[in-house]
């Protein structure tokens, strides 16, 4: 698979590999006078760790390149990799304040929303042995979502720059809460 496709001088696609059926989250940068935008750099596994290596390696660019990382949501495969790149590039990671309340809910200090989705579920009949199998199947995307960037909020109805072009951001709730 190519994991690289230039779709103008500007914008390049990335696959980033995913360890399950949906094979790879569709990831971007995007080139401006100060450098890239990173949008959505995937879950954070060693595959995406050797994916973005290569890719960046092929691109000729290294972190200190990347300016900015964008979450459009707050799902691990687009979330995962965000701190990663942060530390690496000391950049901002930009992301709308439902999906981060999300994201701190379910990987941040006590995971609570972990404990309301397992109370709920028993609360609507769930057998209570299955319901036990989602506290470690929810534990089990801290590492791919680890480490958990800095976040700068991503304010609906705002510019944000995207290499040189300025985007006015649109709430599209639906696939997300709080997705942009």
């Amino acid at each position: 698979m190519n994991i690289i496709t230039r779709h103008t001088d500007t914008i390049t696609q990335i696959k980033v590999p995913l360890p399950f059926p949906l094979r790879w989250v569709n990831s971007y940068l995007i080139r401006g006078s100060n450098g890239y935008t990173l949008i959505d750099p995937g879950l954070h596994t060693q595959e995406s760790e050797a994916c973005w290596t290569d890719a960046m390696r092929e691109m000729k660019i290294t972190f200190k390149d990347i300016e900015q990382v964008v979450l459009t949501h707050h799902h691990p495969d687009h979330y995962g990799m965000s701190g990663w790149f942060q530390v690496q590039s000391n950049v901002p990671v930009y992301l709308s304040e439902p999906s981060n309340q999300l994201a701190i809910r379910l990987w941040g200090e006590g995971q609570t929303l972990t404990q309301e989705l397992y109370s709920f579920f028993l609360r609507h009949g769930m057998d209570p042995s299955l319901a036990a199998e989602m506290i470690p199947h929810m534990n089990s995307f801290i590492p791919l979502v680890s480490p958990q960037p800095q976040i700068t909020l991503i304010n609906e109805k705002k510019l944000i720059r995207l290499g040189e072009t300025h985007y006015n951001s649109i709430m599209t709730s639906g696939h997300a809460a709080g997705h942009l």
